[in-house]
Formats: C-alpha cells, structure tokens, sequence
C-alpha cells in the first residue's frame, strides 16, 4: 500500500542535510538487523541499542503489515573502537525500497543515527493507533553534531536516584542525541557513592540514611558506565570541592573545617588526611567507572560557591594562613593544586572540568575544562585565554532563566532554545567551546518527578547543541515538531511531559490499541 504525502519526518534534533528521495510512504515490516565493520559481525556489540530503538520504533506492537516493503536495517561501522572521550559524531542514511541503511564511525555516532531512524519510521495517514502499522519513506540524511560535549546532570547527593533512574534517563538520552551524563555525586546534604577503599570508605557514613540503603556502589556504578557506553554515552563524574562539604564531616569531622556559623561548608586543607581521603575516593571511582572500560576519565572537581569566610572563621586555618602569608585565595589555590597533582597520577590522561569560580580565583588550569554557570562572560574571558570551555548557563531545568518569567515553568524550553553557546566568543577562539548542557539539580527533585522535570523540556537543549540551528523561530511548525519527540520518549518508556495540547502519544499508558 502506498500513500502520497506532503509532509517531510519530524526529527528532532534537525538534521544537517536531509533529502526526501520519494514522498510515498512504505510499510515496514519486522525488520532483520544486519552489522558489519571491515567484514566483521558486530550486531552483538549493539545489543541494547538494538533494544532500546526497536521498542522505541514499534511501540504499537510487532509490525504486521499486509505487504511489507521495508524489512531490512543495515549497518556498516567503521571502527568499533570505543571513543575515549567526547568528540564529533556524525552518520549518514539512506532509506531505499527495501532497507534502512546506516553508515557510522563507530557505536557512539551509530547511537545517533539510530535515534534518527526511530523518527523516519511513522504513522501514514490513515493508520493512526493501528496496531502493527508503521511506515517509512526514501530519505537520505548527512548529519554530524555541531558541538562534541552534550550533557545532562544528575545530583542523587541531593536525593537518592537508584540505578534503573540512571538507565532511564540514558535511554531518553540516548533518543534525543546527548553524549554526556554528568553525575553529581556529592554535596552538602549527602555523598552518594559508597567508597571502599580505606580511608574513604568512611565516607559511607556520609550518604542519606548513615550510609544505609541510599547510596551507588562501586558495582552500581560500573553498570550505569557500562549501560551508558552501550549507548553511546560518556560519563562525567563531580566529586565536588572545596566547598559544599558539610556532609564529609559524617566520616571524619577533622576534614572539615570548624565553621559553624558557615554550616561547616568547606574542607580543611591543612589537614593531610584530607588528601588520603581524597585520593582513595578517586582511586576507587575511577576504577569503578572508567578502567573496567578502559575509558578516559572525565573528571569534574567542583570548585563553586566556594565559602571564603569558613576558612577565616576556623582558628587553626587563620592562624595557618597567617604564618604562611597568605590568605584564601592563595590558600584555594594551594588546596586546587594539590589535587589537581592527586588525578595526574592515578590518570595522566584524564580531563579535569571545574566550574566558573576555579578559573576566576586564577587556580592552575592548564589541561582543565572551565564550566560556566553563573554568567556568559566567563566564556569568552576562558576562551580568549586558551581555555576549553563548556556553558551550562541558562540551561539550568531547576529554575527560571535569569530575567525571564514564563506562565509555567514547563515553557521555558523557549528560553533554552535560543541560547547560543558562542554568544561573546571572538571568531578566533570559538573552537575552544567545547559545547554545554543542562543541568537537574536535586534539591526538589525525586525519582518519583525527575522525569517530567528534564522531560522534554531538555529537548531544546539537545537541538541546540547537536543541530546549533541558525534560526530559532519559537512557532508552530517547531512546537509540533518538539511534540512530536515528546511522543518519542513516552514510546521509550519516558514519563515525559508535553510541549503543547496534542493528541495521545503512541505508547501512552492506558491508550487501548
């Protein structure tokens, strides 16, 4: 059966280059996956992208068509090498009269352009809610990212997210083409990873509940790693200091400084144990989420908000400072140093990110990635310098954008769209921006709402950094099209919320087909 349409796929994000060979739509049928690199068999190495696109794709049941046209996924790698760290994707496809064929570097862009392929496959009119029904038409697309870094953030130190939250916020990750899952591990309500070597062990005491049931292990971990390098996705692990460390004090009170008209925020870096502690937390969180895969680290080491005053408040800390000459910012500096020497020997190679304030109380950077945050101007000041850089600032989902007022806070989606990660940057310098992402922090987020409040609302962020669309138009052509990924995360077993009024998604809960 054919039928003549006008209408081109909505895929979100947009595409480099797509091109409608033929507006027909064609039946597909179950399809029979294929994957081959240099001749050799890699379909078992996919596995759970196989599974994750195909129940997206077919979320009205097996496709049964009368007649079927499309039967076949084909997949051609170049490589199947794991790529160390985040770096350009790109793929290409082509949709003939009897397959889908996927080109691809590596698994990690062919996560992308699977997540293309869920969207190429539709509804033809006429076969709304028929079960087993689904149709595709001859397209080809070139699409690369236009930004390496994407992220998303996590922070289950604010509350507990188990790992079956981590998987599936990978999954609907993976559908709308971020590469980065940055985990917030620690802050001053809890740490929650469980270190076993010792001393840090110590710091089980320090996750919600003393260290009961609400904490990752290093197994834990080792299988979100795993389930986001299935699918393309690296891991960015915060293990955030100087500040934010009132919730060390559960394992050591001696880490931390004596402050406590400053809520004992900061840690003590006079104190050496500090440093033994510090380095088996990062021994064991690199083991257990980048040598089992033999990955680069990515290691993120805080360093906002930063409370000068309960180092000046601690006797033994002035009195330390008032020896050595110095005062808190040399004495930042020192501490920043320190470990910064701690993560080049357990992993000359990994790449060390820290927020804003870092870089702004001139700590030693070099080889370090600066995370904006607070303001744009960081950007361009970092970039100018020589400096990588990455932008979360204006794509934070636990509030309103600055200066901006939406009815609801699920309409600021528009704000996210229209930032600009190179907003400021010279021309000169604007390879230096490495890319960005959103941030979820936790503090009234659950596991019970943490998807509606990313969900889909991230989905512009996600566009802007893999498409960085020259017009932003907020319309009605681009509400629908968002509507239309919306629906594509409820089939992926998303509780996503919605962009605007719509009809029923496809995998809906309760929708009878």
């Amino acid at each position: 059966m054919f039928v003549i349409i006008l209408c081109a796929p909505q895929i979100t994000p947009l595409p480099q280059h797509m091109t409608i060979l033929n507006s027909t739509f064609m039946y597909v049928g179950p399809l029979q996956w294929s994957c081959k690199s240099n001749g050799v068999d890699c379909l078992g190495l996919i596995k759970n992208q196989v599974d994750l696109y195909t129940k997206t794709m077919f979320a009205k049941g097996v496709p049964a068509p009368k007649s079927a046209q499309v039967t076949k996924l084909v997949i051609t790698l170049l490589s199947t090498d794991v790529p160390q760290s985040p770096q350009e994707e790109f793929y290409n496809i082509t949709v003939n009269s009897s397959s889908i064929n996927v080109f691809a570097p590596d698994t990690y862009s062919l996560s992308r352009a699977l997540s293309t392929v869920v969207q190429l496959i539709q509804e033809a009119p006429g076969d709304e809610y028929k079960k087993g029904l689904y149709s595709i038409m001859q397209v080809e697309i070139q699409d690369a990212s236009a930004y390496s870094f994407r992220e998303l953030m996590l922070d289950p130190s604010r509350h507990y997210l188990p790992v079956s939250t981590f998987k599936r916020q990978l999954n609907a990750m993976a559908l709308t083409k971020f590469n980065v899952l940055h985990i917030h591990l620690t802050d001053t309500q809890s740490i929650a990873f469980a270190p076993e070597t010792a001393p840090a062990d110590k710091f089980q005491n320090s996750a919600f509940y003393n260290g009961g049931f609400f904490r990752l292990s290093k197994a834990d971990m080792t299988e979100i790693s795993s389930y986001a390098n299935s699918l393309g996705i690296h891991i960015m692990i915060e293990y955030d200091m100087p500040g934010h460390a009132t919730s060390w004090k559960k394992a050591n009170a001696k880490l931390v400084a004596n402050c406590p008209t400053h809520g004992f925020t900061s840690v003590n870096p006079i104190n050496e144990d500090l440093f033994t502690y510090i380095n088996a937390f990062l021994t064991d969180i690199i083991d257990a989420v980048y040598t089992k895969l033999e990955k680069t680290p990515l290691i993120h080491l805080g360093g906002d908000e930063v409370d000068h005053g309960c180092w000046n408040e601690d006797p033994e800390i002035s009195s330390y400072m008032q020896k050595k000459g110095i005062n808190t910012t040399l004495l930042w500096q020192q501490f920043h140093a320190r470990v910064s020497q701690l993560v080049q020997k357990l992993s000359p190679n990994a790449t060390r990110f820290y927020w804003q304030e870092s870089y702004e109380n001139q700590n030693e950077m070099k080889n370090a990635v600066v995370h904006a945050w607070y303001n744009v101007d960081v950007v361009a000041k970092a970039t100018r310098n020589g400096y990588k850089v990455v932008r979360s600032f204006g794509w934070y989902l636990d509030q309103q954008k600055p200066g901006q007022q939406r009815y609801g806070i699920q309409d600021t989606w528009q704000d996210f769209y229209v930032v600009d990660v190179l907003e400021g940057v010279e021309k000169a310098f604007k390879d230096n921006v490495m890319g960005g992402g959103a941030c979820m922090w936790g503090e009234k987020v659950t596991d019970g709402n943490i998807d509606e409040q990313i969900w889909p609302r991230a989905v512009a962020v996600a566009e802007a950094l893999w498409s960085a669309p020259s017009v932003r138009t907020i319309n009605s052509v681009l509400k629908n099209r968002f509507q239309a990924a919306a629906c594509m995360l409820v089939a992926g077993g998303i509780d996503t919320g919605a962009f605007i009024p719509s009809k029923p998604c496809i995998g809906d809960k309760g929708l009878r087909l």
